[in-house]
């Protein structure tokens, strides 16, 4: 009465619907890739926060000299421009976050 639905029916009208979910599926696992890369991201840019503020914090209580030793060791450079200041430096690959009570 409505025809039959063999096979071959269901082959063609599931062949597109196979490609799109493979198509979504590539498409979730690139998603999954970059909110892994963007949560690395910003677990790194806390640990560069928290270093920095250490890094501040111990700045403040250092004498001049003890001071520009460790600017030195941070390879911190400071040029000054028409309207601008540029500071550079390097930090190190690694940072261990040492936490004492007082």
């Amino acid at each position: 009465m409505y025809g039959e639905i063999d096979d071959d029916y269901v082959r063609r009208k599931s062949g597109p619907l196979k490609q799109k979910r493979h198509s979504l599926q590539e498409e979730l696992e690139e998603l999954e890739r970059q909110k892994r890369t963007l949560e690395e991201i910003e677990l790194a840019e806390d640990r560069v926060q928290e270093f920095c503020q250490r890094v501040r914090e111990n700045l403040a209580r250092l004498h001049f000299q003890d001071r520009q030793q460790a600017l030195k060791a941070l390879s911190i450079r400071v040029a000054a421009y028409r309207g601008r200041i540029e500071i550079r430096g390097v930090l190190p690959t690694y940072v261990t976050i040492e936490r004492t009570s007082a």
